[in-house]
């Protein structure tokens, strides 16, 4: 071939070359695996004949490709093949390692298409030529095809280290498993180059000497650049979108992007810099004072900075907004995004000329997007500036010291602000904490009548939408107004309910929890369109998420561990039901088991709320916080909801699960004191300023109403409800009334006059209100009550004297959590302070038990409905082994306790010292009416005495003195138990007597210590109830 001919062929190359080139420009990573080797092929072309240009050695490629022998041109042919398909893998596995996990579905497919392809070339190779004719691996190939994808590997490796780096705890899971497998990828990646003994680095290369272009070529050039630029500019709008977040291959291609238009430029040459050059002259004939001024912008990439600087500017109005609305709780993530954001827009406006304005004197014009923009942020501000301007006025000078700089700094924003809207003073007036009188302060009761009023308008408004089959948009337009409006008095309310709860100081801890700290955090759930949002209130600042679960979903959440309940409830061993006997302390196996399946259960139930693949971030940090909370320290949980009830004291938020190491720490039930309230019954709870309203005062005799299934008895052959009957009404200070029939139910809650503290209702529940509630009847003898018939036949007013409510019934709520007309928003509507109750099935022993537990020491006065509640729950797990604690819930205020008062003191006499007397029991001679002492009580403090006289006995056998100096001190330790080991305090109580007995013929004073064991004794002895297998 002639050298004009050559020259023709390579002009022909290079054409296809720029049209391959401009077509992967547009595609980006996108390009399809042939497309890249047609372009590596028209390149070699094009070296090769530029190598040749002045031989004539036309058929020296055909030749090569003959190379082998030549009677077994198909063997040469299948070679051909493989070499064409291994070197394809090699760019499909780049491909793959550039885009990780986002690696489209088309590259992955094509990688097992190509690897399937080269295991049937060499079989088909090896059948023709045998072991010898299978090829070997190109070493230098694979060296180069490594070395790239050690490049990629490291490349992306790097920025998700970065990204790590920014985000700190807030990281995501998906990076930090991401990093963890592309290390391990990396290291396999380098430790086949070191076997090969090959650099980890591919040998520098440097750029091809530029030759000068044709007019066609620069063209060329100029469009191919075109492209690169364009898809630049549309990789780096994604990137402002994501911002910190960015997919690590839109930032590889980036930057790939950018390093082709540099190419592109240096390859453009002396073209490129006549025309800066020119440029340059014509911008100094127009700028005499020598200012650099910024470059000259085409139309097309004028426009395409525009759009990009837009893009930025949405997402940092985004973010604007929400740190307005948090001020100091926002994350630190988003305040750097935001300075981030406006360095990018800050370099946006230097190369579009926009930079001048912003050093000039003249103010710059707003846009109406700008204006609107600047004035919902204001907006935003104002809010944040209210509430924490009426956080300010509530709490005083008990405020935390943060609240009156964020306000402050509100202040100045609001001010730059109205700087920028050009705002005369009259106009933009920011309101003054002084300016606030005490009255303009929302007080709870008046904030719990206005959401009851919304929520009665929303009621209206869904009645509505049932009858007719399109609402109309009014309609939903006020039913938004109207969540809104809900969600702002419901964060007030939240705020408040904080500000009244008492602190440590104020707060009088029960004896039995003297040593625990609870710090109070409220977790609030409302509806939110089709799903539900979560608020998480606490003393630190609010934390919000949106609920992955839908509606149904929770609904299968809440059945699925009410289901669990109930097959604990239900275990059987040997054909005996262990729970549902009349012992309650279960088998180390039993517990260990019935443990593990509720910590699944409540792990399930926590990660399903705050943990699933489609949760947001939000709840990914809400769910972490709840957990490192309740590991620190324990806590009184307020969950305020309308529509989600979920058996809250299964949750279990430990990490993992540990089969033979149950963590009981983990069970929100077992360590956290939980209040749950209805906000639409919240309006009708009695108030309580300062935490006291809770109380339930009386200084005579305290007034239980009993009512129990009678038919129970005949149904277990056991005394149950008459044995509780009996042993509740001898309780010191206890007036009891017994309402055991359907008429007396109907008198106790109709009646006006009839006056109850305490509603003990022992009963059989029936049906499943899952459906209707119609179905969900409490038997009494023969008679059933339905709650539609007391809701038709009862006024709604409320109880005579606030009681507390303890439904020990099977069941108190129904399966459906957002079935809201049952028992509990009844009679808390009707003014209970607090309704007790279970989640499941109740073991007709268990609770016949624990109620008389509870009963007996909240009437006493000894604690708090949710702290006796806690102790209960702890002491059956810690020294029955028995979890069935779980299964009551408490609603309304776990501040609930009874409070005696005290008579008045007598008139000391000076210089005449006597002991203190405890307040005289019922009964007791002479005695004035006063707070009762409880069984327990009077047997620690006969202990206490005891131990007293002993210690200053001088006259008995050192070693006897000792002994029952140790042995007494073991009984005054299972005394101060929670729930106390009655058994061993007998036991022990029994030792000591041996000893005094066998002392009392020669020592007086082991003759006294003898009758005052022997009072211990018969005090041990009632300490609890008889063991309900006596119940005959």
């Amino acid at each position: 071939m002639e050298r004009q001919q050559l020259e023709n062929l390579r002009a022909l190359y290079r054409s296809r070359l720029q049209s391959a080139e401009q077509q992967q420009a547009q595609l980006g990573m996108n390009t399809p695996p042939h497309t890249i080797l047609y372009i590596e092929e028209l390149r070699g072309q094009v070296a090769d004949i530029e190598r040749q240009l002045d031989q004539r050695q036309r058929d020296d490629e055909a030749q090569v490709l003959a190379a082998g022998p030549a009677h077994n041109e198909a063997l040469e042919q299948l070679r051909e093949q493989r070499d064409t398909a291994q070197r394809s893998l090699h760019f499909l596995e780049q491909q793959r390692a550039y885009f990780g996990p986002a690696a489209p579905l088309n590259v992955l497919n094509d990688i097992q298409e190509t690897r399937a392809q080269l295991a049937q070339l060499d079989a088909q190779i090896k059948e023709i030529a045998g072991d010898i004719g299978v090829p070997n691996v190109k070493a230098v190939e694979e060296i180069t095809h490594l070395q790239a994808l050690r490049a990629i590997q490291q490349r992306r490796l790097s920025i998700l280290e970065e990204q790590r780096a920014m985000l700190g705890r807030s990281v995501q899971t998906e990076i930090a498993i991401e990093i963890s497998v592309l290390t391990q990828e990396l290291e396999a990646t380098e430790q086949r180059l070191r076997e090969y003994g090959a650099s980890l680095e591919a040998p520098y290369i440097p750029d091809e000497v530029t030759v000068p272009l044709s007019i066609e070529e620069l063209n060329l050039l100029e469009q191919l650049r075109q492209e690169h630029q364009r898809r630049l500019q549309f990789l780096e709008a994604q990137q402002a979108m994501y911002d910190i977040y960015t997919p690590p291959h839109i930032i590889m291609e980036i930057e790939d992007a950018r390093v082709a238009i540099a190419r592109i430029d240096g390859q453009l040459g002396v073209y490129q810099k006549e025309k800066t050059h020119a440029s340059a002259v014509s911008q100094s004939s127009d700028n005499s004072d020598g200012d650099v001024q910024p470059p000259i912008l085409g139309a097309e990439e004028r426009e395409q900075l525009e759009q990009l600087r837009e893009a930025h500017q949405r997402r940092l109005q985004t973010l604007e907004y929400q740190r307005a609305r948090r001020g100091n709780d926002t994350p630190s993530e988003l305040a750097k995004e935001i300075e981030d954001i406006r360095s990018a827009i800050g370099a946006l406006d230097k190369r579009l000329g926009y930079a001048e304005l912003h050093t000039t004197n003249n103010e710059i014009p707003l846009d109406a997007n700008a204006q609107t923009r600047l004035e919902s942020l204001r907006d935003a501000h104002l809010d944040r500036l209210q509430q924490l301007e009426r956080r300010s006025a509530t709490q005083g000078s008990d405020v935390h010291p943060d609240v009156p700089l964020e306000i402050e700094s509100i202040r100045e924003n609001i001010r730059a602000i109205d700087q920028q809207l050009n705002a005369p003073n009259e106009d933009k007036v920011i309101p003054q904490s002084t300016e606030i009188p005490a009255s303009a302060v929302p007080t709870r009761p008046q904030l719990e009548q206005q959401r009851a009023e919304i929520l009665r308008r929303l009621q209206q408004l869904e009645q509505r939408s049932h009858l007719s089959p399109e609402p109309t948009p009014q309609s939903a337009t006020e039913a938004a107004e109207l969540r809104g409006q809900l969600s702002d008095i419901e964060e007030q309310l939240a705020e408040l309910i904080i500000a009244e709860t008492p602190t440590e100081d104020e707060f009088e801890a029960p004896r039995q929890t003297t040593d625990e700290a609870f710090e109070i955090v409220i977790i609030h759930i409302a509806q939110q369109g089709n799903g539900y949002s979560i608020s998480f209130v606490s003393n630190t600042g609010i934390l919000r998420a949106t609920l992955a679960p839908s509606e149904a979903q929770l609904e299968e959440l809440a059945a699925l561990a009410r289901r669990r309940l109930d097959e604990i409830v239900s275990t059987q061993v040997d054909g005996q039901f262990v729970y549902q006997s009349s012992q309650a302390t279960i088998a180390p196996e039993i517990y260990g088991k019935s443990l593990r399946a509720l910590a699944e259960a409540g792990s399930f139930m926590y990660q399903q709320l705050f943990f699933r693949t489609d949760s947001s971030r939000n709840s990914h940090a809400l769910g972490n916080r709840l957990r490192e909370l309740s590991q620190r320290t324990r806590l009184r949980i307020t969950i305020i909801s309308e529509r989600v009830f979920l058996p809250w004291t299964l949750l279990y938020d430990r990490e993992t699960i540990e089969p033979g190491n149950i963590d009981t720490e983990g069970f929100w039930g077992f360590r956290h004191v939980i209040e749950c309230q209805l906000p639409s019954t919240s309006a009708n709870l009695p108030p309580t300023p300062g935490g006291q309203g809770a109380l339930i005062s009386t200084d005579g005799t305290l007034q239980l109403a009993f009512v129990g299934d009678n038919g129970l008895d005949s149904q277990v052959a056991q005394r149950v409800v008459d044995q509780q009957r009996a042993t509740m009404s001898a309780l010191p200070n206890v007036g009891l009334q017994d309402y055991s029939s359907a008429s007396d139910f109907n008198r106790l809650l109709n009646n006006d006059t009839i006056v109850a503290d305490v509603i003990y209702i022992y009963v059989l529940m029936l049906g499943n209100s899952d459906t209707n509630a119609d179905d969900m009847r409490i038997c009494l003898g023969d008679e059933q009550i339905t709650l539609t018939e007391l809701r038709a036949r009862l006024p709604a007013t409320p109880l005579p004297g606030r009681p507390f409510i303890f439904m020990n019934a099977q069941r108190l709520l129904s399966a459906d959590p957002t079935q809201t007309d049952s028992f509990v928003p009844y009679f808390l509507q009707r003014g209970a302070r607090a309704v007790l109750g279970g989640e499941a099935s109740l073991p007709v022993f268990f609770a016949a038990q624990f109620g008389l537990e509870f009963v007996s020491r909240f009437v006493a006065g000894e604690e708090s409905a949710g702290n006796l509640l806690l102790a209960l729950r702890r002491a059956y797990l810690t020294q029955r082994r028995n979890v069935l604690g779980l299964l009551y819930t408490l609603y309304g205020h776990a501040g609930t306790r009874v409070e005696w008062d005290e008579p008045e003191a007598e008139q000391e006499i000076p210089g005449y010292a006597r002991k203190a007397q405890r307040p005289a029991t019922k009964g007791a001679l002479g005695s004035a009416v006063a707070r009762p002492v409880s069984v327990i009580e009077q047997l620690r403090e006969q202990l206490d005495d005891l131990l007293t006289e002993l210690k200053a006995i001088g006259d008995l056998p050192r070693d006897d003195a000792t002994l029952l100096q140790a042995h007494l001190e073991t009984a005054i330790y299972n005394a101060r138990q929670n729930v106390p080991n009655r058994q061993r305090i007998l036991d022990t109580l029994s030792a000591m007597g041996k000893i005094t007995q066998a002392l009392r013929a020669r020592y007086e004073s082991a003759r006294i210590l003898d009758q005052q064991i022997g009072g211990a004794q018969r005090l041990a002895e009632d300490l609890t109830i008889p063991p309900l297998s006596s119940f005959a």
